[in-house]
């Protein structure tokens, strides 16, 4: 496996709160979903939600993300919602739109398989669970989002240093 992509998340459950993250353009929805997802639902909340209706989380369900469903090709957007401008602008919003605004390149957007969100979020929702003090978030060369849980940030750091390199190197 090769990581495409990283995000590295060390966390403090005595606050509730992340205590580093960054947000790298290509993952910034996903870190800023997972971040704010943390620790106000679970896993089992979305699916339920997904399984009730395919427009499972209306404008705005989030302060900072919109979770969109491309149910004709099984696809869920992450998309940064900082820029509420448009919603003014918009007077018919819709799911058709903000993915139109995502494809155009209006908004910051990560896009996952609905195979893929589901196992994310549960992933995620384990680590927590489990208390995990460092857990990094990746893309690998299958385009498939995951996480992993750490003890340390030293053994987190290698593993992204020994899955990064270049499968060519003399």
């Amino acid at each position: 496996m090769q990581i495409k992509s990283y995000d590295l998340y060390k966390l403090n459950y005595n606050e509730s709160s992340f205590i580093d993250f960054s947000f790298k353009d290509d993952l910034y929805s996903t870190t800023r979903f997972l971040r704010e997802l943390y620790p106000y639902t679970s896993a089992i909340w979305f699916k339920n939600m997904i399984t009730q209706s395919e427009n499972f989380l209306k404008i705005g369900m989030f302060q900072y993300v919109e979770i969109t469903i491309d149910s004709q090709h099984d696809l869920v957007y992450i998309s940064d919602a900082n820029d509420e401008d448009y919603r003014f602008h918009e007077k018919n919003i819709n799911q058709s739109i903000i993915i139109k605004r995502c494809l155009d390149g209006d908004l910051y957007y990560n896009v996952l398989t609905k195979n893929n969100f589901f196992h994310l979020i549960s992933s995620w929702t384990k680590l927590l669970e489990t208390k995990s003090p460092f857990i990094l978030l990746y893309l690998d060369d299958k385009n498939w989002y995951d996480v992993l849980p750490f003890e340390s940030q030293e053994t987190m750091e290698a593993f992204v240093a020994a899955h990064t390199q270049q499968e060519n190197k003399n």
